[in-house]
Order: C-alpha cells, then sequence, then structure tokens
C-alpha cells in the first residue's frame, strides 16, 4: 500500500516505458531461444542444453518462497528481439531478477523497458545481480539504489577464462547461481 501511496502523490518515481519497445511473456523454450544469440558475444558463458535448460528452470520452479518464475521478451519497434529476462515474482512485493540479456548497444532500453515491464505489472521493487556490460545502462536509471549483497568468485587454471573475466568478457546469470536455490532462501 505504502508504494502505491507514493506513486499517487509523485509521479514521477514512476519508471517511464521506452518509446518504441514492448516487453511480451515468453515460454522457457521462447527466452532460450532469445538468450542464447545474446550470449554468444561473451567469451565464457552458459551452454545450456535443452534438456539442462528445461532441468534447471525445473528446480527453480520449486522455489515457491520467491513467487511464479517468468521470462519476458523486449522487442523493439520493428518487432525484433532486443533482450530477455527472467525474473521470480509476486505482484505488490519484489521481483527477484535472475537473468538480463541485451543485444550488443541496446543495454540502456533493455533496462528501461525492464524496469518499465516490472512497475506496470505491479511489482513494487526489482533487485538482482548486475553485470560489468549492464552497468552504465543501470546506473543511469533514474530513483535507483544499489544495495550489496555478495561476490562471485571465479577460480580457475585456464589462463583464458581468466583473461576473459578480467575484460569482463564474461556472462554468468542468476541461474548459474545458488541465489535462486531453496537452500538459501528457505532458511
Amino acid at each position: 500500500w505504502l508504494d502505491r501511496t507514493l506513486r499517487r502523490r509523485r509521479r514521477s518515481i514512476t519508471p517511464t516505458a521506452i518509446p518504441d519497445c514492448r516487453t511480451i511473456p515468453a515460454t522457457p523454450d521462447e527466452f532460450l531461444a532469445c538468450a542464447e544469440p545474446m550470449m554468444q558475444r561473451f567469451q565464457v558463458r552458459p551452454v545450456w542444453s535443452k534438456a539442462e535448460f528445461d532441468w534447471l528452470v525445473g528446480v527453480a520452479s520449486l522455489n515457491g518462497r520467491l513467487g511464479t518464475l517468468n521470462f519476458r521478451i523486449v522487442l523493439d519497434g520493428r518487432e525484433q528481439p532486443i533482450g530477455a529476462f527472467l525474473y521470480f515474482g509476486r505482484k505488490g512485493r519484489e521481483a527477484t531478477v535472475l537473468n538480463l540479456l541485451c543485444a550488443a548497444g541496446r543495454e540502456f532500453e533493455v533496462v528501461g523497458q525492464m524496469f518499465s515491464s516490472l512497475d506496470a505489472e505491479g511489482y513494487a521493487a526489482a533487485s538482482g545481480i548486475s553485470q560489468p556490460f549492464m552497468m552504465n545502462a543501470i546506473s543511469r536509471q533514474r530513483w535507483l539504489s544499489f544495495k550489496h549483497r555478495g561476490y562471485f568468485c571465479l577460480v580457475t587454471r585456464h589462463a583464458e577464462i581468466t583473461d576473459a573475466a578480467l575484460r569482463n568478457d564474461i556472462y554468468i546469470g542468476g541461474l548459474a547461481s545458488e541465489s535462486w536455490s531453496r537452500l538459501l532462501t528457505d532458511f
């Protein structure tokens, strides 16, 4: 109720939709088909088989404490996919974004449209892990605050992986972490 009251009094805190962009619901298969090409620009990235992705989504979906698992695709004015995001959420509460991907150079539009879409769907807040390639777009959003939650640790004996990480040429989204795991959220 506090969120609704503040919004009625201060319309300026409502995220603005990005012109010529829209967000559509997607199935897990549609999300994966959209996300895979967007991950290709990273040297180090998840390479999910359909069976592995379906298993991850199935296990993540069991976490009712975070809400319903949702898949969205962001389209530009030509109806071309420019982004995709995957999140848990309960309307009126927080949306927990696990994966956010976009076409290179479309970061600001996709991040802005994601926030606008989550707001329009009735979420009071959004949280999730950040990626180096998204930091400029995220930091340019109005009424945003950062809350540090932890680190991602990478240990490898493979020099090419270390080099990719140092160049920020790496994508490790929420499905690759344990942030959605019931081991962390049920206790």
